[in-house]
């Protein structure tokens, strides 16, 4: 039986049931204790059909060949779900432990299609040797007090190009 993986920050406080439960520290709903950073996993290839990695590729020393590690444990057609701090929130920076944020069009370098995106690789070739099929993006932005990201989120997500590269990024993080 193939369970999914899953891995977040937040110290097993985010164990899913019927997921195999990855930290670096053994708490609570955590099964499996392993550093990301040391490579490669103990999973066969193609082991996974789904893979949660929420807000663990910040924290990394190198978030390429981890993606790529991930690549290699996700069945094919599998999908992989990730979560990262935009390079414009207080929250990317705020904590020590953070190796570096995430721009809008970060994963389209891991895509099949660079065309789909505005990264600056329209007929080029790959940086990597791995690639997946689809990408889909979206900002979310932390709402709470915060009443005008109600209406910024939508926005930003329509036109993520004119929110990320003009001072609106900077108006609204």
């Amino acid at each position: 039986e193939t369970r999914p993986i899953a891995g977040t920050r937040r110290r097993g406080k985010d164990a899913r049931e019927g997921y195999v439960n990855m930290d670096i520290r053994k708490t609570s709903g955590v099964d499996v204790v392993w550093d990301l950073n040391k490579l490669p996993y103990s999973f066969k290839k193609e082991q996974f059909e789904e893979i949660l990695a929420y807000n663990v590729l910040e924290h990394l020393e190198n978030p390429c060949s981890v993606l790529e590690e991930l690549h290699r444990i996700l069945k094919s057609g599998g999908v992989l779900k990730i979560t990262v701090p935009h390079f414009s929130s207080w929250t990317a920076w705020q904590d020590p432990t953070h190796k570096r944020p995430f721009g809008y069009d970060s994963f389209a370098y891991f895509s099949e299609d660079t065309t789909k995106h505005f990264c600056g690789l329209k007929d080029q070739e790959h940086f990597f040797q791995f690639k997946f099929s689809k990408i889909k993006r979206k900002l979310i932005f932390s709402k709470g007090l915060h009443l005008w990201n109600y209406f910024i989120e939508p926005f930003a997500n329509a036109f993520p190009y004119l929110w990320e590269h003009t001072f609106l990024k900077n108006l609204f993080p």
